[in-house]
């Protein structure tokens, strides 16, 4: 079999050896034997999902002559790297790569990925409630891919604004729909989720009306009490779910 010369198997002697060092770097792998090494440890991993950290940068595979993708076992402990800090640590995938180009260029950073939290609750840091953030952020925060995106945007789960930007509560939205996704819903049933949530923050505010005070504090009403509209209908999902599936079990 050939392989493309674009990345060199053993790296010069002037040149510090890529992390992880000592593993061995020869191609042998596919892109649907490295989702099945990995799926176990990170249900979400798909093919799409591999070929999105290969475009950012996380993992540089081989290509056959006939632009095949082969991965190595380095390969693979770096996807396992970045996973495990996308999951435990929320890290963004840039902060994932600058770390990765620091270990590559020989500097000693932690292997295990240091968890950004808020010290005083315990919470993973994300971007503070009611400012917007790019496309791009967003999939740094979650890790979601272009086309997870474009399909929870299709499904109407998170819309941009006239900017394009979005709400930091798209966030939460983006990893809970792919926490559905790895429990064998499809992202794209999730469109009724969407439907009905809408729905349902409509009838919340044409619910709750409160006549006096400044706007800001009828405002402020209105939110509350909308929300607590919101959390009781969530709580009845929630039981219909339950007794349906009790029933059909």
């Amino acid at each position: 079999m050939t392989f493309s010369a674009h990345r060199q198997e053993i790296p010069g002697a002037e040149e510090p050896e890529p992390w992880p060092r000592g593993v061995s770097r020869k191609p042998l792998l596919s892109i649907g034997q490295v989702v099945s090494r990995l799926e176990q440890e990170f249900p979400a991993i798909s093919l799409s999902k591999v070929r999105f950290l290969e475009e950012r940068g996380i993992v540089t595979p081989f290509r056959t002559a006939s632009m095949y993708r082969k991965f190595s076992e380095a390969d693979i402990e770096r996807l396992r790297f970045c996973l495990t800090a996308q999951r435990e640590s929320f890290l963004p995938l840039d902060q994932i790569k600058d770390r990765l180009d620091r270990m590559d260029a020989g500097e000693e950073v932690a292997v295990e990925p240091v968890a950004r939290v808020v010290a005083s609750a315990g919470v993973p840091v994300q971007p503070v409630d009611g400012s917007v953030i790019t496309l791009r952020e967003l999939e740094d925060y979650t890790s979601a891919t272009d086309e997870e995106l474009e399909t929870l945007i299709d499904c109407g789960l998170i819309q941009p604004d006239q900017r394009g930007r979005y709400p930091a509560s798209a966030v939460r939205v983006v990893r809970q729909a792919l926490a559905l996704r790895a429990g064998g819903v499809p992202l794209r049933s999730m469109k009724m989720i969407g439907t009905f949530a809408h729905r349902m923050s409509h009838a919340a505010l044409s619910s709750s009306v409160v006549q006096k005070g400044s706007s800001s504090v009828i405002a402020e009403r209105r939110r509350a009490q909308s929300q607590d509209i919101a959390r009781v209908a969530s709580e009845l999902v929630q039981e219909i779910m339950r007794a349906d599936i009790d029933r059909d079990l």
